[in-house]
């Protein structure tokens, strides 16, 4: 999927807060792995690439793993991911997906803003 650059937050916001954004098409890219047990993220929306930062986000939802019954997954949360990003890389696909620094159940800007933070707190990265 392609990726969209924007210069800093505030472009970034202005697209997001347009709700034809919304409607463009994406794919969807799902993520198990350790760090979130039988649980999964399921990705949706477009990638940004915020040049200024050279952070990338995209939007998911979290997915709690219900055994019982059909052995399913039950969206449960929404969610920002955060992934440092290379300028010269413009799509963004299901190998790039697991190599996520951080995500938070906030909307883009604020995640972006708690991570830059955790960060400069000399917090982990992951």
């Amino acid at each position: 999927m392609d990726v969209v650059k924007v210069k800093d937050r505030d472009e970034l916001q202005k697209i997001l807060d347009d709700d034809e954004t919304y409607e463009l098409e994406y794919e969807e890219y799902e993520i198990q792995d350790d760090n979130i047990g039988d649980d999964k993220i399921v990705t949706f929306g477009r990638p940004y690439f915020v040049e200024d930062l050279k952070l990338l986000v995209i939007e998911g939802e979290y997915c709690n793993h219900e055994p019982d019954g059909e052995d399913e997954f039950v969206p449960d949360w929404s969610l920002t991911l955060i992934y440092d990003w290379d300028s010269e890389k413009t799509k963004f696909d299901q190998e790039d997906v697991l190599g996520y620094n951080y995500f938070e159940q906030d909307p883009p800007n604020i995640a972006i803003h708690n991570y830059l933070w955790a960060i400069s707190q000399g917090g982990s990265s992951n």
